[in-house]
């Protein structure tokens, strides 16, 4: 008797299951599983248990499962996204579930590879792959901006704004409070912070206008739409914490636009099917009269009994509108119209605010020449009249007016003028949000990052560990690495196979010598300053393990850029700043930029403000809703750099200088990961073992396992269930790497006032250490270096960075000169003196830059570095 089961199930569209397949499985067919919680060799990746393919015999029964698919003349009769609709769709999956003696052994789908004819019998291929990969699977090609966020979709405007910083949000169209009572978010809908995109009024970063404010989206919300969309459910106290619901996902794009369905929800077109007669009278403007609806807004907007249209609520929008008026023109006069007799025709557009003002938005005026026109006969015209780009508020009506004045000694009795068919009125709006309208929330997403690519950086950020609940095969287990790991035990040292070897690989998880974890480079301001000095992303972490026979790289890139935080001479907030280098050359076009992961901080009143201005005339001051990778600037306890940066552009203007912190993703996530596998002490040890289909069912990844009073790691698990040999299994035998701890440590900010000189932009950060001065003033270090004269200074390799005091002409080493061993062909120079320093070669055939002198206004740094006979600016930087 076969004690294997294989059972497929169908399900309807609405999911619930409407037949079950038992498949024919015979004694000798091959059934091998592996299950894997995790490859540390591939420490990105994440795998779900699978088969090896399966060879199932053709039978009757297994034939009529796979509907015949062999025969080359059958057609496939399902096109639905549901298999057995009726028919089986190779393109589409199977819930399978494989049993050894009624005990589940896989759940998962399961898909066929291909189909055999053998010896004129049919075999075919099949592999049963767990649930887990197949959600990346069944995300398929999806972006983030398809996701279903349409409950939280918002009127833009001030209350909104300023109530999602600590209050409540719009969800299906009405107040909802997500925040607890104890201030923090539920990680659920949308938060405006306040992120500089170099659009502040006057570039001053202290007044903003509504519109340079863009929604932020919870990444916990981006998260259960992806699991709820794609069918799943999850289990996680992570994705329940405090920390993960303060993370958020910024607009990263460039014009804040509405989708194209969105703009077709605000067009309308209407027309003139039937023509009719103008009321006889001169210079009196008359509404024109469509008579056909073509197409609405969505509400609707446009009344054809009245030919006006009334802008809904939520749709406030900039449109230009187009109207297209065919008349004819009759002499009803009783005679021959004499020479140069004309009538001028005039079509405008009209917006009537709710205020009652009335605004004439375009208006065109034509002459016709009724010059010799006998009577009854006529001359036909088309005038088209276009508006300029216009608001429209909820409420303002738009319509088209025609009037016509006699010239010329002509009457208004002489002529009768009948609008024609095909005449229209129809708008364009712009795709540009406006104030006043009903934003989308999913248009905030990017358009070109896959779902599973979202989902792959968070599990890579966070070194997320995840397994399939027991009971309910869609629903997930998900939780960082060492709070995966639960404080159980069991001893199996009783089922080892005894007869059979027991490997022991020293190191055996290790295949890399140099480990790097970083960002996606991006090029706004302060990413594009850092890569050009560092040449790697903001807070890359890098390190080389003590190995001498393993060469191999690792590289854990997030596809999220990082976002460094700057503050200002001009006010005391540090902020994101997410914004071209040049913003100050008055560029309107906002880029962009690669998306980001953010934490929101909430309100912040003890630094400055900031001014929004809305409406036509209105403005609030309110405190400063911040969102940058440090959970808090003044205490930092979480950073979401993947290392501490090798500069920051912060820290002058706070008192005592800025805290780092050290609670990075590497060190919370990834560190006791990494050290337990790279330490000189572990080993990965492979052994065989008699379990039983129950316990083969039982085993877990998530508790630890005794043998010979050893505790190990389940790794992974491999066995045939036709077979009757021992199941092979893998553990990781790992020191114990401690916690980790935090820690904190004070900066310079890497920026502006050395000595007595505010503003500026990056100089090097420099952390303070044990029983030191940290570096603030130029004075109490040993890298104050002044001119040997009041003209001339000489700089060289032995101090990386200069501060020129009073000299007004510098000179720069030689470019081939190789400097010191423990040196850096890196030069910094800051002119902390009151007038212009300039900047030269000691070899005069070299240059700087493409010339053959830089200057260096008082207040500005410049670094320079030695390339090829020359030297190259790495920056400088601008005037304060």
């Amino acid at each position: 008797m076969n004690d294997n089961e294989l059972i497929l199930y169908a399900y309807n569209a609405s999911g619930f299951v409407t037949d079950s397949f038992n498949v024919d499985l015979t004694d000798s067919v091959s059934l091998p599983i592996t299950k894997t919680i995790i490859d540390i060799r591939e420490p990105e990746k994440r795998q779900s248990d699978y088969t090896k393919s399966i060879t199932i015999a053709g039978s009757a029964n297994n034939n009529a499962i796979f509907s015949h698919i062999f025969k080359l003349d059958r057609s496939t009769i399902n096109e639905t996204n549901v298999n057995y609709q009726p028919d089986f769709n190779p393109n589409l999956k199977v819930d399978a579930i494989l049993y050894r003696s009624g005990i589940p052994q896989i759940v998962g789908y399961l898909q066929l590879t291909s189909i055999k004819r053998v010896d004129a019998g049919i075999e075919y291929e099949v592999l049963i792959i767990g649930k887990f990969a197949n959600m990346f699977q069944d995300l398929g090609e999806k972006n983030l901006n398809e996701l279903d966020l349409s409950e939280y979709d918002h009127i833009w405007d001030r209350d909104n704004i300023v109530n999602s910083w600590d209050t409540s949000i719009i969800k299906n169209g009405a107040t909802y409070v997500n925040f607890n009572a104890s201030g923090n978010p539920s990680g659920e809908g949308y938060v405006y912070p306040l992120i500089d995109r170099g659009n502040s009024d006057r570039f001053g970063e202290l007044t903003y206008n509504i519109k340079t404010m863009y929604p932020s989206i919870y990444l916990k919300t981006i998260v259960d739409a992806i699991f709820r969309e794609s069918g799943y459910r999850y289990e996680s106290n992570f994705f329940e914490s405090n920390r993960f619901k303060r993370l958020i996902v910024p607009f990263s794009g460039g014009e804040f636009r509405m989708s194209a369905d969105e703009v077709e929800d605000r067009r309308f077109d209407v027309s003139l099917t039937t023509p009719y007669t103008f009321i006889q009278t001169a210079s009196l403007a008359q509404v024109i009269d469509f008579d056909t609806l073509n197409k609405d807004t969505t509400p609707s907007g446009f009344n054809i009994s009245t030919d006006t249209y009334t802008m809904p609520n939520g749709l406030a929008n900039e449109s230009t509108f187009r109207c297209s008026l065919k008349i004819e023109v009759t002499n009803v006069s009783g005679a021959t119209i004499g020479v140069g007799k004309l009538i001028t025709c005039v079509v405008q557009i009209i917006k009537l605010e709710t205020s009652g003002v009335r605004r004439v938005i375009g208006a065109i005026a034509k002459d016709v020449d009724m010059s010799n026109v006998p009577n009854l006969g006529s001359v036909l015209a088309t005038i088209e009249a276009q508006s300029v780009p216009t608001k429209i508020n909820e409420g303002d009506d738009v319509y088209c007016e025609f009037l016509y004045i006699p010239r010329t000694t002509l009457l208004a009795t002489d002529v009768s003028i009948d609008a024609l068919a095909d005449s229209f009125f129809f708008n364009s709006p712009s795709s540009i949000y406006q104030e006043g309208s009903v934003i989308s929330l999913s248009s905030i997403l990017p358009e070109k990052v896959k779902q599973a690519d979202f989902m792959a950086w968070l599990i890579r950020a966070f070194n997320l560990y995840y397994q399939v609940d027991e009971l309910d095969s869609k629903k997930f287990i998900i939780e960082t690495r060492d709070e995966f790991y639960l404080n159980e035990s069991e001893d199996i040292t009783n089922y080892l196979d005894i007869s059979k070897e027991i490997i022991i690989e020293p190191m055996g998880l290790l295949d890399f010598r140099n480990f790097q974890m970083q960002y996606t480079q991006d090029d706004d301001e302060f990413n594009k300053k850092y890569q050009e000095v560092y040449r790697e992303a903001y807070s890359t972490k890098k390190f080389k393990v003590n190995n001498d026979f393993i060469k191999g790289d690792k590289v854990i890139e997030l596809g999220f850029s990082p976002s460094p935080l700057s503050d200002s001479n001009l006010h005391t907030r540090v902020m994101t700043k997410i914004r071209p280098e040049d913003f100050l050359t008055g560029k309107k076009d906002i880029p962009t930029y690669n998306i980001r992961l953010l934490y929101y901080g909430g309100l912040i009143n003890d630094v400055t403000g900031f001014t929004l201005t809305y409406g036509a005339s209105g403005s609030t001051s309110y405190q400063f809703p911040y969102a940058g990778m440090v959970d808090d600037v003044y205490n930092p306890t979480f950073d979401l750099g993947c290392a501490i940066p090798r500069a920051i552009n912060y820290g002058t203007y706070i008192r005592g200088g800025a805290l780092i912190t050290d609670a990075n993703l590497f060190n919370v996530y990834w560190k006791k990961t990494i050290d337990e596998i790279t330490d000189k002490d572990s080993k990965l040890v492979t052994a065989y073992f008699k379990f039983s289909p129950l316990q083969l069912s039982k085993l877990s990844f998530r508790k630890f396992y005794q043998i010979d009073k050893q505790f190990y790691r389940l790794h992974s698990v491999e066995y045939d269930l036709s077979s009757k040999e021992t199941t092979r299994v893998q553990f990781l035998k790992l020191k114990a790497s401690p916690v980790f701890t935090a820690s904190t440590t004070t900066s310079n900010g890497g920026r502006g006032a050395i000595g007595t000189i505010s503003g500026g932009d990056i100089t090097p950060m420099f952390n303070k250490q044990s029983n030191t001065d940290y570096f603030y003033n130029y004075s109490n270090t040993a890298l104050q270096l002044k001119a040997n004269s009041d003209s001339i200074v000489f700089v060289d390799y032995s101090q990386k960075i200069w501060f020129i005091n009073s000299a007004t002409t510098v000179y720069l080493p030689d470019a081939n000169i190789t400097p010191p061993v423990n040196g850096n062909p890196l030069i910094i120079l800051r002119n902390i003196g009151a007038s212009t320093a300039k900047i030269y070669l000691i070899n005069s055939d070299q240059d700087v830059d493409g010339g053959d002198h830089v200057q260096l206004k008082s207040g500005e740094s410049i670094w320079v570095a030695p390339n090829n006979n020359k030297y190259e600016i790495l920056f400088k930087e601008k005037q304060p």
